[in-house]
């Protein structure tokens, strides 16, 4: 009994790692570029969550609606810079993300005063199943989570923006030659990126903290989702999230909590000895 509950809290975290995974792999896959602040954007849907049920005193809904609108803009704001620095040299974007990257953190540890803070559920229900136990915020997490990652594929298999997107991943010189507008799509994309990873910070603030350095622990663990699951493919960070979130909480309960980190990497390497192009990607 204590291995299934181990599985069903590993779910709920790799829920997230999955959602965080996939705006890497996928801004990755079409912009060509690594956002090393892309962990920052969950962090802030931590904060935004924090600073609006505790400084502006909104309901749990309202403040993960304005967390997840904020890490949208700031998206935003953030490609508008990437685009400025790409004009110059490409690989100066990888800099510029970085040093985003730590602005964000040192802010954020600015406010929070250098600790983690607790942000209140969305619901405290708690169900019971035998000996199982899981809060409706858990179930929550899940939900949101299989929701969108259900909208994302069937977005990119079945509609003209999902089209268009695919052939920007696919050769960005033909997809503007046949009339697509490439930098919109980027654009789109990068922004919607980061709102699901603000959004993933949003609804796992109550179940992990808000803490200044959740930016740079989530990115590391969306690097192993990432090869994990293959580049660009959407199951594969779902899978990929998952089997890392699970690895970590079975193997945290039987091996201690101290390893928890090795892990997931101890299952990239695995995987990269075994199957290279990662679970669901394609060799070139």
């Amino acid at each position: 009994m204590l291995l299934t509950q181990q599985i069903l809290n590993g779910l709920v975290l790799g829920a997230g790692y999955a959602l965080v995974g996939v705006g890497i792999t996928m801004v990755l896959r079409v912009l060509d570029i690594v956002n090393f602040a892309h962990g920052e954007l969950f962090m802030l849907g931590g904060l935004g969550v924090y600073f609006g049920s505790t400084q502006l005193g909104l309901p749990m809904l309202p403040a993960i609606a304005l967390a997840v609108v904020a890490v949208a803009i700031f998206a935003a704001f953030e490609m508008k810079i990437i685009d400025r620095i790409r004009r110059v040299d490409g690989f100066n974007v990888i800099l510029v993300t970085f040093a985003i990257s730590a602005v964000l953190t040192n802010v954020a540890n600015l406010y929070l005063e250098g600790s983690a803070k607790s942000v209140p559920p969305l619901s405290d229900h708690v169900f019971r199943v035998g000996d199982l136990v899981i809060s409706s915020q858990r179930l929550i997490v899940l939900g949101v989570a299989a929701v969108l990652f259900a909208a994302l594929i069937l977005g990119i298999e079945r509609t003209r923006q999902g089209r268009q997107l695919r052939a920007v991943a696919q050769s960005p010189l033909g997809a503007e030659v046949s009339g697509i507008a490439v930098h919109q799509v980027m654009t789109r994309l990068f922004i919607g990126a980061g709102a699901i990873a603000g959004l993933a910070g949003a609804i796992l603030a109550p179940v992990v903290q808000v803490s200044p350095t959740a930016g740079l622990a989530i990115m590391l663990k969306g690097f192993v989702v990432l090869i994990l699951g293959g580049l660009g493919s959407v199951v594969g960070a779902a899978v990929g999230g998952v089997a890392l979130g699970v690895l970590e909480a079975v193997g945290a309960t039987y091996l201690g909590s101290e390893w928890i980190n090795a892990f997931g990497f101890v299952l990239l390497i695995t995987v990269l000895l075994i199957r290279p192009q990662g679970l669901f990607g394609e060799r070139a």
